[in-house]
């Protein structure tokens, strides 16, 4: 099974009002087990960056002027993506800035991948807790010394490994799968049981007296 983890940065924080994505993160997760390919490019927006987005991920401008605008590397990342499931944080920012720069290319198809969105699974898992992505990298003891800064590359490598602890099963999960194999062991063992001479005349007694033709026939 191949799924997308997707990441995302932008000039600000909303594309209707002109910001744009600057930063694409893509890894492969192979049975929710193995990394596999990556997918990354920087994006020149022709926008100026937000002084508050700049704060956060500390790409500027001027750094992104060397870098292809976004028509440009479309047909790359949609054929990485394919059809596969994304696993995106926060699923709805990260879709919403897609689709509104796909929206203004002419015929280029909209995200309508299945998306599984990290965040909204680990306020189920682990409600009442701190779910970002710093929060749920500590939970699973994975190492943050690169993340300074928000990066897509960065940011998408911490959540695939996030993810994959997410969906791991649990000890207990472990425990009632091992429960629930042995209890139907046992009932296939009955099965197995041999019957007396004796035992199989009085269940043909019993079934002759009974008006079921099938129960006869068997």
């Amino acid at each position: 099974m191949r799924e997308i983890v997707l990441d995302l940065e932008t000039s600000g924080l909303n594309p209707e009002k002109g910001d744009k994505i600057i930063e694409i993160a893509c890894i492969e997760v192979l049975d929710r087990k193995t990394i596999g390919e990556s997918f990354h490019t920087y994006v020149n927006p022709n926008v100026t960056i937000s002084e508050e987005a700049f704060k956060i991920h500390g790409i500027s401008a001027e750094f992104l002027k060397k870098y292809s605008d976004f028509s440009k590397i479309v047909d790359e990342f949609l054929a990485f993506i394919g059809n596969s499931v994304l696993i995106i944080h926060n699923a709805k920012f990260d879709i919403k800035f897609l689709n509104h720069e796909l929206g203004q290319i002419p015929n280029k198809r909209l995200i309508s991948n299945k998306v599984i969105d990290t965040l909204q699974i680990a306020r189920e898992k682990y409600p009442g807790a701190q779910n970002s992505l710093d929060a749920l990298c500590r939970r699973f003891s994975i190492s943050l010394n690169q993340r300074e800064k928000h990066g897509a590359l960065i940011d998408v490598n911490l959540l695939a490994r996030v993810f994959m602890n997410m969906m791991a099963p649990t000890q207990n999960e472990i425990l009632l799968t091992r429960t629930i194999h042995t209890e139907i062991q046992k009932v296939r063992d009955i099965s197995k049981i041999p019957l007396s001479k004796e035992e199989k005349q009085k269940h043909i007694n019993l079934i002759e007296t009974l008006d079921l033709n099938l129960w006869k026939r068997k």
